[in-house]
């Protein structure tokens, strides 16, 4: 029997490093937890990054919340179908589902690791009202392009 501890396989290594430890102890030392400077100058770096000055972001307490708020926002919902890549949280078919939206799993191109296009069809003949491919690269980069590119084809 062996005393070595067993080696294990995490699924997602976060990238923590002094910076982001001193941001979130001033953060804590502000009282602003939540909401306040922060999180706006997040939102405003974040819209800068997009590099569209009419845009406007809204930080939300999750991907989930996000994603959540982007499909409504598209207006998203019964009669409509999402296609979404097996390889996610299942959080991303529940959005679908509770806004009342069809969920197409669809498994990834090999030499993307982005959707196949070739799998992203309608499944049925009937087609939906609305067709919307969803990736959530959240927890790593699932794809070769930009998230300006990624955002567009949510």
């Amino acid at each position: 029997m062996s005393t070595q501890p067993q080696a294990f396989l995490p699924y997602a290594l976060p990238e923590i490093g002094e910076e982001e430890i001193a941001e979130v102890v001033d953060a804590l030392r502000s009282g602003w937890i939540t909401t306040g400077p922060k999180a706006r100058r997040f939102e405003q770096d974040f819209s800068a990054f997009l590099g569209d000055s009419s845009l406007h972001s809204l930080a939300v307490n999750s991907a989930t919340a996000g994603l959540h708020l982007a499909l409504e926002g598209l207006g998203i919902g019964p009669g409509d179908e999402v296609i979404t890549t097996t390889h996610t949280f299942t959080a991303t078919a529940e959005v679908v589902r509770y806004l009342g939206a069809d969920v197409k799993l669809v498994d990834i191109d090999p030499a993307t690791l982005c959707i196949d296009p070739r799998r992203s069809r309608p499944r049925s003949r009937r087609a939906p009202r609305r067709s919307c491919r969803c990736t959530t690269p959240a927890w790593r980069p699932t794809c070769r392009r930009s998230w300006r590119s990624r955002a567009a084809t949510a």
